[in-house]
């Protein structure tokens, strides 16, 4: 008897096992891929930043709020020296050097050797002049020079400072220049005036100064403010989005297979997805096939003739043999169905994929490869293959002859 033939047991056994197998692939297929698609890969794509850009350019930034504070730093150091700068406004030199000339004259004066030395007195205005001019630069433009030069370079908040005091001391020096050549030290009010015209002119200046460096200061603050304000966004941005790739791995990984839990991440699955999908349709159908030739064997021990094969009690719903038309009809239908979802799932998961790649800077063999026009193509092509064979050659697999 054919029931008592180990070969016929074993041919039994594997039909019925790869039934059960092929029903569980398909379940299992369908339920995780649309799973992974909803849950996991779509949700994936979500993300429009590049995380290695972001930090980049978050590690830019931070160093743009160093040299911003190095400037605020340098800001407050000038604005001390601008205050001591102002003491020696305060103080008047010039009226100093002034009363000093004064004096000299009355002297001059008193002395018959001097007394009608024109050039004497004009000397010696003149060196009053330059002493003047050199306290100015000496004592007021230059240290205010020395601590704007100290300014991390390229920062245009510093800029509009330096201009200022290249104007003063160009100013200053026509000063000098004009006064060489005049009678400014013939009369108390040629004198007062020559003096207060110095003084005004740098008591303007100055407030003008100090209010721009206080323009610049408050900028400088709110633009560290800002910058600050940027910085924690895109810090909390990549730690949301890290916390977010995690619960999201951990998510694919509760519907992912035991096998297959902690070998992939969610970032691999984006990319092993579309393949995965055509290797899985090929081994359904193939799964078929087999199961198709251990019932035939089956059939051909146990002398079962073609109409009893043609009825759908004696074999199953995935066996491919000619079932008489409405059960043909189904399970060609039936297969065909699948391959179109898996087929579906498969475009669907590509469109997914580019848009992931279009936020990654991930690239590796796999992505190249994917990233082709020949790979959905030459999966379309599979797809449409197997539809082909098993609508146009059903003697192949159906046995109908």
């Amino acid at each position: 008897m054919p029931v008592d033939n180990f070969r016929f047991q074993r041919h039994l056994k594997l039909w019925e096992d790869q039934n059960k197998q092929i029903k569980r692939t398909i379940f299992f297929s369908l339920i995780v891929g649309i799973l992974l698609l909803i849950d996991v890969l779509t949700p994936l794509t979500k993300l429009t930043g590049r995380t290695d850009e972001v930090e980049a350019e978050l590690q830019q930034m931070r160093s743009n709020q160093e040299m911003l504070q190095q400037t605020t730093t340098q800001l407050q150091k000038l604005n001390e020296k601008f205050n001591q700068v102002q003491e020696v406004i305060a103080r008047k030199p010039w009226e100093i050097e002034k009363n000093k000339l004064i004096r000299r004259f009355r002297l001059m004066r008193e002395n018959p050797d001097l007394e009608a030395n024109y050039p004497a007195y004009s000397d010696t205005a003149n060196q009053t002049i330059r002493r003047i001019a050199k306290i100015v630069k000496n004592e007021i433009l230059q240290p205010l020079k020395s601590a704007l030069s100290e300014a991390p370079k390229n920062q245009f908040e510093t800029e509009e400072l330096q201009v200022q005091l290249s104007t003063i001391e160009k100013t200053v020096q026509q000063w000098e220049e004009n006064h060489l050549r005049d009678n400014w030290y013939i009369t108390l009010e040629g004198k007062g005036e020559t003096v207060q015209e110095l003084d005004r002119y740098l008591n303007q200046q100055m407030q003008h100064f100090r209010q721009t460096l206080v323009e610049k200061q408050v900028a400088l603050k709110t633009k560290q403010q800002e910058t600050s304000q940027q910085m924690k966004e895109m810090a909390t941005g990549i730690s949301e989005k890290e916390k977010w790739l995690a619960d999201l791995n951990q998510k694919m990984q509760e519907i992912l297979p035991g096998w297959a839990r902690g070998l992939f991440d969610v970032e691999d699955v984006v990319q092993l997805f579309p393949p995965a999908l055509i290797v899985l349709t090929i081994y359904i159908i193939g799964l078929g096939v087999s199961l198709t030739r251990h019932f035939l064997f089956i059939a051909k021990e146990m002398g079962l003739k073609k109409s009893d094969r043609a009825d759908p009690a004696v074999s199953s719903w995935w066996t491919m043999v000619n079932k008489g038309k409405l059960g043909t009809f189904l399970t060609v239908g039936t297969y065909v169905g699948i391959i179109l979802i898996l087929w579906l799932f498969s475009e669907w998961g590509y469109v997914l994929f580019q848009r992931w790649l279009a936020t990654t800077d991930i690239r590796s063999f796999l992505t190249m490869a994917l990233d082709n026009l020949i790979f959905p193509w030459f999966s379309r092509l599979i797809y449409v293959l197997l539809i082909f064979v098993i609508l146009k050659r059903p003697k192949l697999f159906f046995q109908l002859s």
